[in-house]
């Protein structure tokens, strides 16, 4: 599994299959948690690993 496809809602995952993928498809929405403990977008599974500050 890529690192990156853990932000990904559907497949691939795999980095060949990301590679491919034409470029309009590979952005991908990070969420993050702000100082505080706000989760952005709020009910967000999968988070980036560092507080951020707004």
């Amino acid at each position: 599994m890529d690192p990156n496809a853990l932000y990904r809602k559907q497949p691939p995952f795999d980095t060949d299959s990301l590679i491919a993928l034409p470029d309009t498809e590979k952005e991908v929405a990070i969420a993050v948690m702000v100082e505080g403990g706000e989760i952005v977008p709020a009910g967000s599974k999968v988070i980036w690993p560092y507080a951020c500050s707004r």
